[in-house]
């Protein structure tokens, strides 16, 4: 059986500065608002790339296959639901 990680690529893009934007903790400098956290999270979930409200022109690329079993813990931000046997 084909690895999906190696058969396909589905990149997740995000602008370098959205990016450090929502490193914890989130702190809402201007131009970043709580609006901002809403617009960068839609983007992540429908695919896209939309431009930020603070450009850096330096886009990402983050690969999001990762096994359930190689999670240790997950930022507050995101939602992911384990297997019971995966919870620490």
């Amino acid at each position: 059986m084909d690895n999906p990680a190696l058969t396909s690529v589905n990149p997740l893009l995000i602008d370098l500065n959205d990016f450090q934007f929502l490193m914890p903790p989130i702190q809402y400098f201007p131009p970043y608002t709580e609006k901002s956290v809403d617009r960068i999270c839609t983007d992540l979930e429908k695919g896209q790339i939309c431009q930020s409200e603070f450009p850096s022109y330096v886009i990402q690329a983050h690969i999001p296959y990762i096994a359930p079993g190689d999670l240790v813990n997950v930022y507050p931000l995101f939602e992911i639901r384990l297997p019971q046997s995966h919870w620490l």
